[in-house]
């Protein structure tokens, strides 16, 4: 090139490979686009017409809104949930709910449009605490004698309502697998603890 330098040129071309070099690796960094992608975040122009109608009220679920002050009360909740099914007589120990949840952990963040931040352990911890509020919360609701008398989200109608309005909102979901993960592993130790019963009995 006339009037270029050779210094110019090895410049320029050291601009072009660093360009280069970025841009390979930001494609890299780009999540593939799966056809499992089940749980969105609510486009900004709906939210903006109604945030109410898309923002939990008492329970967050889920990666999109956890950790958020507002909720804190709730994850309270969750951990009497999850100690209360643990030591109910002795059907599951928590290592082996870690397990489980840990195996899911890949699929279950592909379930997700938005690329997920938390660390392993963080988004594990977090799904094993929501996993079991919600089968928990299933079981208490149809077999009322598992209810603690001062719980309070049975014993404020305004509360169970909030918490089940929560459970259907779109950014306020687990993958399907998590939860069916969970209660096919507390029953299946409650089988086998009946089984051990009975033949003890027998």
């Amino acid at each position: 090139m006339e009037g270029t330098s050779s210094h110019e040129i090895s410049q320029e071309e050291e601009v072009v490979r660093s360009i280069n070099d970025s841009i390979k690796t930001m494609f890299d960094n780009v999540p593939p686009l799966l056809s499992e992608y089940s749980i969105y975040r609510v486009q900004e122009r709906l939210r903006k017409v109604n945030e109410e109608a898309y923002t939990p009220m008492v329970v967050s679920i889920g990666p999109y809104h956890h950790g958020k002050e507002k909720y804190k009360t709730m994850e309270y909740q969750k951990l009497r949930y999850l100690y209360s099914c643990l030591l109910r007589d002795n059907l599951v120990a928590l290592h082996e709910c870690v397990k489980l949840v840990l195996g899911l952990e890949r699929s279950a963040r592909e379930f997700y449009a938005e690329t997920i931040s938390y660390t392993k352990k963080e988004f594990v911890k977090m799904m094993l605490v929501d996993g079991f509020f919600i089968v928990e919360l299933i079981r208490q609701y149809y077999y009322p004698d598992l209810r603690n008398e001062f719980d309070p989200i049975f014993k404020n109608h305004w509360i169970f309502n909030a918490v089940y309005r929560d459970m259907l909102l779109l950014e306020n979901q687990l993958p399907f697998s998590v939860h069916e993960g969970l209660y096919t592993l507390i029953n299946d130790s409650a089988a086998e603890r009946f089984r051990t019963d009975r033949s003890f009995l027998e």
